[in-house]
């Protein structure tokens, strides 16, 4: 089983980034996985009210409580062991038959509290820091961001071991591939130089129209084999999933079309980040 900490992340919204992050949990639980944490960056939160009532959202601890403390305190021995418990209480619980998925919600205050950290110079290597050691209890760790490359994506990737970009494929999703490979680049070379790019997954696909076609086959003659082989399409069955909060392969058959690309781009997936594992690159060419 390879461990790993992956961020999922993309400059616009709208491209099926928040999805993957609710189903692939379930996706991995299935595969053998059993220390799950979710972590939702965004202050949108809409990751978070998949897992947590919307009132739940509103008044429980989030990851917003946990970044102001270490951004306003001390950086001593002390401070980590409580910065490490803060960690601990804010973690919400989702049950899923015998096995547990831990979260990390989010909320609006997370914007007041990145304004407030953009200020400090040391807070991405405090939290990596810290963030380090709790991560060694969870055989994977999934990490939500904002539809944008800005300080919250820094700090994500900057913690994280792997990245994908989900992109659907239109224009300016494609053209926003190159400003987080740009960014990638950055992190690699500043702040964390074990941050794998793991590879680009089509998303909202629609094969029966031309345009969609035409830009996968240049997204793969302009990325390669950074493009995965797998793809999710566009979903009615999926929306529904969101929508009733449930995991689709709860609610539909595992023939359906939907669920096997899923399950497709999770097998991909592993098998990139093993693969990945093995032979670190750096920077992308």
């Amino acid at each position: 089983m390879e461990k790993f900490v992956l961020s999922v992340a993309s400059h616009k919204g709208g491209v099926g980034k928040t999805t993957l992050c609710f189903e692939l949990p379930f996706l991995l639980l299935e595969r053998g996985y059993k220390n799950i944490l979710i972590i939702d960056l965004d202050p949108q939160a809409n990751l978070s009210e998949k897992f947590i009532d919307d009132e739940e959202v509103k008044s429980k601890l989030s990851v917003s409580e946990f970044l102001n403390y270490v951004n306003e305190h001390e950086f001593t021995k002390d401070m980590m062991i409580t910065a490490l418990q803060l960690l601990d209480e804010i973690i919400i619980k989702y049950p899923f038959k015998k096995d547990i998925i831990s979260v990390i919600g989010s909320n609006l205050t997370l914007s007041k509290v990145k304004l407030k950290m953009q200020n400090n110079t040391n807070i991405i290597f405090r939290i990596k820091e810290i963030t380090s050691i709790f991560f060694k209890d969870y055989d994977a760790v999934i990490i939500d961001l904002p539809p944008s490359v800005e300080f919250l994506t820094i700090l994500a990737l900057s913690i994280s071991t792997h990245f994908i970009i989900p992109t659907t494929l239109d224009r300016d999703s494609i053209q926003g591939i190159d400003d987080i490979l740009s960014l990638y680049n950055e992190i690699h070379r500043f702040y964390n130089k074990n941050l794998s790019f793991v590879g680009i997954i089509p998303t909202l696909v629609d094969n029966r129209t031309l345009i969609d076609k035409h830009l996968k086959t240049a997204l793969r003659e302009g990325y390669a084999n950074k493009v995965f082989q797998s793809q999710i399409s566009r979903s009615t069955k999926i929306r529904e999933s969101l929508s009733f909060k449930k995991y689709i392969g709860e609610m539909y058959s595992q023939n359906e079309k939907i669920i096997q690309e899923l399950n497709l781009f999770t097998d991909e997936l592993l098998t990139k980040i093993k693969n990945s594992n093995k032979n670190r690159v750096g920077q992308v060419s």
